[in-house]
């Protein structure tokens, strides 16, 4: 059920978000502060939550916008939650 998903090509994103980083929906955990994320564009991966980040962000729920780094690589890693706004 969270195989983990190569993404192949990157998404445009706001203006404050630096250019390695996308906007992301989180749609289920799969343990071992690992998520599966929808992007912007659509496409699946499964990302993963450095242990500095999960201290911050304690409390991830389906639905919460996060910000995605290296979503073109084998291993992207959530960086925090989006702005609200």
């Amino acid at each position: 059920m969270c195989e983990n998903t190569v993404a192949e090509e990157g998404a445009a994103a706001g203006d404050s978000l630096s250019p390695d980083e996308v906007l992301a929906e989180v749609v289920m955990p799969c343990g071992g502060f690992r998520f599966r994320l929808r992007l912007a564009d659509g496409r699946e991966v499964i990302a993963g939550v450095p242990k500095r980040v999960a201290r911050l962000m304690f409390r991830i729920v389906p639905g919460d916008r996060v910000r995605v780094a290296g979503s073109q690589t084998a291993k992207p890693r959530i960086l925090g939650f989006a702005a609200k706004g």
